[in-house]
């Protein structure tokens, strides 16, 4: 989708060694996001095939407390942009 893999951003991060704490701190959110997205992407196949679908519906109060957290991160990420300045042009 946007033409890179998260996976080739981990393993490119595994290799430059990171110089700053802000890259090592970079490298670890990164690295951290890759985690979770795996672990997603498994309860995503349990949740299609039909012989372990319970499994995951039984832990739909769960997976609800997953959505609103990363509404809530997406929500700080939203308000942390600077907003547009427009002015008018006469």
């Amino acid at each position: 989708m946007y033409g890179f893999h998260m996976e080739d951003i981990i393993q490119a991060a595994l290799d430059d060694e990171p110089s700053t704490a802000d890259e090592l701190a970079r490298s670890q959110v990164a690295m951290r996001l890759n985690s979770m997205i795996s672990e997603l992407d498994e309860f995503v196949a349990m949740a299609a095939n039909g012989e372990t679908v319970d499994l995951i519906e039984a832990e739909a109060l769960a997976f609800g407390q997953v959505y609103s957290r990363v509404n809530l991160i997406v929500a700080f990420l939203q308000a942390h942009k600077p907003k547009p300045q427009f002015r008018l042009v006469k």
